[in-house]
Parts: structure tokens; C-alpha cells; sequence
């Protein structure tokens, strides 16, 4: 995560480009306050597993955000798109792509339609697509991959490098067998395991995931994405820790 947000400070910020917010009434802003624990409360109900509700909650924050910020807002892009990823994890996926379509029209008119942020959201919208094409079966073997993820996160968090070494390649093992060696989410998988095999000290086997990424994301996304500058940032980081400086 560090060496994310590093990589997008390097390059401007996430939120370059946007259109800056006139400023808010007393009202407005209490209006953003009651919008925040709309927020919570939905990252609670996800947390526990009541989409259902999680949604619903999720539709009051994006009300008040059309109401204070207007439809054209990185703000209301980003509640869209939480909004589709539980609607895709309820199974509804006639929701989902709803709220997809919406979240590329907003980043369209932010953004212009060759910005990158469009191009990621229309692949979050092909990606809906492909799901609801999917047999039960292979959702299942994704819901699995997520609770990898989850518990690789988890050790990581823990500092149980060693430990989140095992999940994290279950879930990468999942992701080649269902999407293929060329979808992002098995190149992040690639990408985690080498930030767990850092720091256990194996490094010549963390910079062959790190370069096996680096290739997937260069070749879906282009040498000018953010992502792919990212990965970039981490084989520095390796090498700028093996005392590697001319690489």
C-alpha cells in the first residue's frame, strides 16, 4: 500500500484532474457528516455479510453525495462502484451493471474518455460482464480466492509474512485457473507474493514475481498507467534494498 500511494504522489495524486468543488454551506457539510456514517455503517454490514443492507445504506450515501456534490464527482464514481461490487457479490447482476455503466459515464465526463480512470472502469464493467456470464461454479472459485486474499491480508497485516505466503498462492492458483494468466487480479496476486517474499528475505524469488507482473500490467494496461508505475516503484524498492543502484 506505502509504495502505492508513493507511486501516486510521485504522479500527481489520484484525484488529478478533477474539477475543484465550489465551497459548502454549514448545511452541506453536515449533510457530507451524515454521508460518512452512511459510509460506515455500509463498510460494517459488508464486513459482516449483510449485503443486502450494506447496500441500502450505500444508496442513502450516494443520494446525499448527487444532493451536495452533483452527478459529476469522483465521490459519487467511487460509491458506484462499491455499490456494484456488492451487488456482484449478492448475485445481482442486472444492479451491477447498472451502477458500471453509471460509474463510466461520471468518469467520462471528469476525466475525458481517454483518461486512464474511464479505461479502469470500463474493464470493471467487462469484468461485470464476464462474472454474469460465469457458471455458479466458477463464482464459487472466486468467492474462494477472495477469502485467500482476505487471510493472506490478514497475516501480512500480522507481519506473518511466511505464513500469508500459503493463501496468497491459493488465491493466485484460482485466479490463472478462472480469469487466465493475462487478468490483472492474477498479476496483483503475483505482485502481493512478492511483498511477502521481501521481506523473508527471498529476494531473487521476489523479483521474479515482481517481474512477472510487471510484464502482465504492461501489457493490458500500458507503460503509462499508474498501476504499472507502481510495480515499477517495487522492483526499485528490491533493488534499492539489495544495494542494487544501477538497476
Amino acid at each position: 500500500v506505502l509504495f502505492w500511494l508513493a507511486a501516486l504522489l510521485l504522479l500527481g495524486g489520484a484525484d488529478a484532474g478533477e474539477p475543484s468543488q465550489p465551497a459548502l454551506t454549514r448545511e452541506q457539510q453536515d449533510r457530507l457528516k451524515e454521508r460518512d456514517r452512511y459510509w460506515e455503517q455500509t463498510n460494517k454490514l459488508r464486513a459482516e455479510g449483510e449485503l443486502e443492507e450494506a447496500v441500502a445504506a450505500a444508496r442513502k450515501m450516494l443520494a446525499i453525495e448527487r444532493e451536495v456534490l452533483g452527478d459529476t464527482n469522483e465521490d459519487v464514481a467511487g460509491s458506484l462502484e462499491q455499490i456494484a461490487g456488492m451487488q456482484e457479490e449478492r448475485g445481482d447482476f442486472t444492479a451491477a451493471r447498472e451502477a458500471r455503466r453509471e460509474v463510466v459515464a461520471v468518469k467520462a465526463r471528469l476525466y475525458g474518455g481517454a483518461d486512464w480512470r474511464v479505461t479502469d472502469a470500463r474493464r470493471a464493467q467487462a469484468d461485470c460482464e464476464r462474472r454474469a456470464g460465469m457458471t455458479p461454479a466458477e463464482r464459487g472459485r472466486l468467492a474462494e480466492a477472495d477469502h485467500w486474499v482476505a487471510k493472506r491480508a490478514s497475516l501480512e497485516q500480522e507481519g506473518k509474512f511466511a505464513e500469508a505466503i500459503a493463501p496468497g498462492e491459493r488465491a493466485l492458483a484460482i485466479y490463472k485457473e478462472v480469469l487466465g494468466e493475462k487478468h490483472l487480479y492474477y498479476a496483483t496476486g503475483l505482485n502481493n507474493l512478492g511483498l511477502l517474499y521481501r521481506p523473508v528475505g527471498d529476494y531473487g524469488k521476489a523479483e521474479a514475481l515482481y517481474r512477472q507482473a510487471l510484464a502482465i500490467k504492461k501489457q493490458v494496461l500500458g507503460e503509462r498507467h499508474p498501476t504499472y508505475a507502481a510495480s515499477l516503484y517495487n522492483l526499485a524498492g528490491l533493488y534499492e534494498m539489495t544495494g542494487d543502484y544501477g538497476r
